[in-house]
């Protein structure tokens, strides 16, 4: 439970958590790499994959957490009621992306 506390904090990913999926990625592409013989198989692409996936996740969630972005899903089962409620208000003030 501490491991995951680490990871996460309030359903987003934290630094530490971004810099950890990151490392484990590239240590799994890393690894990969080294310890097969030849890139035919499935195992070798499985692998891979995992690896740039996590990496990716990573990454995203560090440049999330650095720009400030959250994450577009919420808990709530009517957030979208919440989402809804701020468009309208934007549309009200003119803030509009009509052309």
């Amino acid at each position: 439970m501490k491991l995951v506390r680490l990871l996460f904090e309030r359903g987003h990913l934290t630094s530490r958590g971004a810099d950890a999926l990151g490392i484990v990625g590239v240590a799994i592409i890393w690894g990969t790499a080294y310890f097969f013989d030849s890139w035919s198989g499935v195992p070798f692409w499985i692998l891979m994959s995992v690896g740039c996936v996590l990496g990716y996740v990573g990454a995203y969630g560090g440049l999330a957490k650095t720009f400030g972005f959250s994450a577009p899903f919420t808990n709530d089962p009517l957030g979208w009621r919440k989402a809804r409620r701020t468009y309208k208000e934007s549309e009200e003030s003119g803030r509009s992306d009509e052309r």
